[in-house]
């Protein structure tokens, strides 16, 4: 049975866009994790890269060597996790370690500090006849582990973005079945959004019989890249509980754990769980 101390959990996803000067993204980033937590909240998400342009030629100028110490990103985000008593997925920031660059979520706990991280495990290489070229190995590299986090509503997988498409990942990490929910910050785009983003979250809470909790950025015209927004909210049965669509927005909702165990008792597709 999945679940721990409580049965039901308060998330949010945080659907912003930022600004070329990090220090303005961060500053209304605290803003809006703020709002969100009037409503009191247990978990709060944001998006991928969401505190520098989404582009190659942008990662390494805009990353970070990301400990608390050295890392003003990090520290807005320990800090806003602390005051609020939230846990963070605090997206996907660019992270310097040596000569290396990785598209990192760090994971913070009630009271601020790291609990987990997650590189990127699938990199974003593709060339989309008609579509679009993009490739994220010119600069990033993949990580080497899959990641899940413990907390007192039960054990959490993160995943991001294109890590999505992996669901032999998703199998690796839930075949014990103790994963009840899935946190993906992620930032599908006008070519591949249209076509496989609703698809594959619902694919993957099926999948799973799992909460899937999916971050976008929102939509900037005037950004380099076009991010497709439709952050959202995806019950085990593969319900979407609610759906962005392009703007900024905060999505604030109270989730049910025991409808992980009411569809994976109804229907039991892993014996284990």
């Amino acid at each position: 049975m999945y679940g721990g101390n409580a049965m039901k959990v308060r998330v949010s996803l945080v659907q912003m866009s930022g600004f070329w000067e990090k220090e303005k993204t961060i500053e209304k980033m605290i803003e809006k994790v703020d709002e969100a937590c009037k409503s009191n909240l247990d978990f709060v998400v944001l998006p991928e890269m969401w505190n520098c342009p989404y582009g190659t030629k942008y990662f390494r100028e805009y990353g970070e060597v990301c400990t608390l110490e050295d890392s003003v990103t990090l520290k807005a985000m320990s800090d806003i996790a602390k005051k609020n008593k939230i846990y963070l997925f605090g997206g996907s920031i660019a992270e310097l370690d040596g000569d290396k660059v990785y598209n990192t979520c760090f994971v913070f706990d009630r009271e601020g500090n790291i609990i987990a991280k997650h590189r990127k495990h699938h990199l974003f290489d593709v060339d989309i006849k008609g579509g679009m070229k993009f490739k994220e190995s010119d600069v990033l590299s993949a990580g080497d582990r899959l990641t899940t986090v413990d907390t007192e509503f039960g054990k959490v997988g993160v995943m991001i973005c294109f890590d999505l498409r992996f669901g032999r990942d998703f199998y690796e990490l839930n075949k014990n079945g103790d994963i009840g929910m899935f946190v993906i910050p992620a930032a599908f785009n006008m070519t591949t959004g249209p076509r496989h983003w609703e698809l594959l979250l619902r694919a993957r809470a099926v999948d799973n019989q799992a909460y899937i909790l999916a971050c976008a950025p929102a939509q900037d015209e005037n950004a380099p890249y076009k991010a497709f927004g439709h952050s959202t909210i995806i019950n085990p049965w593969g319900d979407i509980i609610e759906m962005a669509e392009f703007d900024e927005i905060v999505i604030n909702r109270e989730i049910d754990l025991d409808i992980i165990n009411e569809s994976r008792t109804q229907i039991p597709v892993n014996t284990i769980m």
